[in-house]
């Protein structure tokens, strides 16, 4: 026979289903979660569950800072006070800054030091977001989706409409 808490007169997976359940309504009640079901044993869905939850609960009560506040508010010069060479070496530093605080800036297509550098400086850094810390997570910016890039964006949608219309096997559903 299996052993019953003496509280509740479950047994230890009863209580590990209850949990669950409650963990679900939660869920659902304090953040909208809609349907919660899982295929998982119960001690992983139990695991699973408590995740989502902390994860939501810390999104939930993180508060708003601007990406120059979460590097720390590091000293930077003006592009306009910078020789070509340490617009290098100083974007470097700033890329390697965000990188060790879970930042990343991507380029899709290739642009000038300055360029970089100046968006970093002068718009990445007024960018606010939540702040909040998690082992192994990172938070990714692509350049391009503040500054749109027409050309690479019609190169890139013309590839993939061909790469689409070539691989497509011929059937009798295509053919006129």
């Amino acid at each position: 026979m299996k052993e019953k808490d003496k509280i509740t007169g479950l047994t230890g997976r009863e209580n590990l289903n209850a949990e669950n359940e409650l963990l679900k309504i939660k869920l659902k009640s304090e953040f909208g979660m809609k349907d919660m079901n899982s295929q998982l044993p119960a001690e992983l869905e139990n695991e699973w569950l408590n995740y989502i939850y902390n994860f939501e609960k810390l999104h939930k009560e993180a508060k708003e800072i601007s990406i120059y506040e979460k590097l720390g508010k590091p000293e930077y010069k003006k592009i306009a006070d910078l020789n070509n060479e340490e617009v290098t070496s100083e974007l470097s530093r700033l890329l390697n800054l965000m990188e060790e605080n879970n930042l990343i800036l991507n380029f899709l297509c290739d642009y000038d030091d300055r360029i970089k550098y100046e968006f970093i400086t002068e718009e990445l850094f007024a960018e606010e977001i939540e702040d909040v810390r998690i082992e192994g997570m990172m938070t990714n910016f692509i350049y391009e989706e503040f500054h749109q890039n027409h050309e690479y964006d019609i190169k890139e949608a013309v590839s993939s409409y061909f790469n689409y219309f070539l691989c497509q096997e011929i059937n009798e559903e295509h053919i006129c």
